[in-house]
């Protein structure tokens, strides 16, 4: 009998050994996120790069890093230290974004927004946040590059055709973010860059100082969804500060229906000069935002630039639009 007991001891030993080397492995060892959960079969695409980070945060099997300074916004309106990896679309993102109705701008605003919320991790000021926190210029550039990983053979090329106005020469040709120039900011008000609220810092002779934001993903889906139940209820929408509202606010976290309708409440104090000086400094943070692709001829050499289109429209983004064609015998 002492035997059995000393034989059952041994093994309860030995099994709480063991579950304190697998304790220890697995803090050493933290977990990393796998791409796509719903395909198991997935592999990880392109070179991958390791990165190190302090809450563990980022993982670094399936995911590539872009870097800030490449961005429309060139990262000045983020914190220095800000972070972004993405992954390539799964399973699970394109079957959702499959349902994307072309003519409807606030939902294909909702699937590129679920596509940027699974596929991309944001690290800034050594804490993981969100997608929100980017700027809205960034956006489409960041779709891009998490579409160039879904479909890293090239397998699915975005096209659009281009018409040269000076020989008349047709090309359809791709489009990719080498040929996007989406931001330059003014020159008038390059001088007013805040580096250290990132944001512009607007000061005026007689109107006061005053800052401006540029929006960011979560401030505009915050409006845009303000907009959409006052619109479904039948509410007045102020249209005059719809314009502006955006770049009121710094930060989506702070914004509830009381904040904004404060702020927008506050414009109605503004006089003529401040509302032409705000008319003025929007349209000039607009005309900034350049979506046109650029493109030599290859005819004649001519530049030729035109508005940013798909063919096949939006679906072309994360669909192969000419499946029919490539697919049935």
């Amino acid at each position: 009998m002492a035997d059995e007991i000393t034989q059952e001891k041994a093994k309860e030993i030995l099994l709480n050994k063991e579950k304190e080397i697998k304790l220890k492995q697995e803090q050493e060892d933290p977990k990393i996120l796998h791409p796509d959960p719903e395909n198991p079969n997935y592999k990880s695409l392109g070179k991958i790069e390791n990165k190190n980070v302090k809450d563990g945060g980022m993982p670094n099997v399936g995911w590539k890093s872009i870097p800030i300074d490449g961005l429309p916004s060139t990262g000045r309106f983020y914190p220095e230290d800000t972070k972004i990896q993405i992954r390539a679309a799964g399973s699970k993102e394109i079957r959702h974004f499959s349902t994307i109705e072309q003519e409807d701008p606030l939902d294909a605003s909702d699937k590129l927004n679920f596509i940027l919320d699974n596929c991309s991790i944001i690290m800034m000021n050594e804490q993981k946040t969100s997608f929100k926190d980017l700027v809205n210029i960034d956006l489409f550039f960041i779709i891009l590059a998490i579409r160039d990983l879904t479909f890293v053979e090239s397998e699915n090329k975005l096209q659009m055709q281009m018409s040269c106005l000076n020989c008349g020469n047709i090309e359809l040709i791709e489009i990719t973010r080498s040929n996007l120039n989406m931001f330059n900011l003014d020159s008038k008000l390059e001088r007013y860059y805040n580096k250290d609220e990132k944001c512009l810092s607007i000061v005026t002779k007689n109107l006061g100082s005053f800052n401006i934001y540029l929006p960011t993903i979560g401030v505009t889906n915050f409006i845009k969804n303000i907009v959409r139940a006052k619109s479904q209820q039948g509410k007045y929408i102020d249209k005059f500060f719809l314009k502006f509202g955006e770049f009121l606010f710094q930060d989506w976290r702070k914004l509830t229906e009381n904040t904004y309708k404060s702020a927008e409440e506050n414009t109605v104090a503004w006089d003529d000069k401040r509302i032409s000086l705000m008319d003025n400094i929007i349209d000039m943070l607009n005309g900034s935002v350049d979506t046109s692709i650029v493109h030599s001829c290859k005819n004649c050499g001519a530049e030729v630039k035109q508005p940013l289109t798909f063919q096949g429209g939006f679906k072309s983004l994360f669909l192969h639009t000419d499946i029919l064609d490539t697919e049935l015998v």
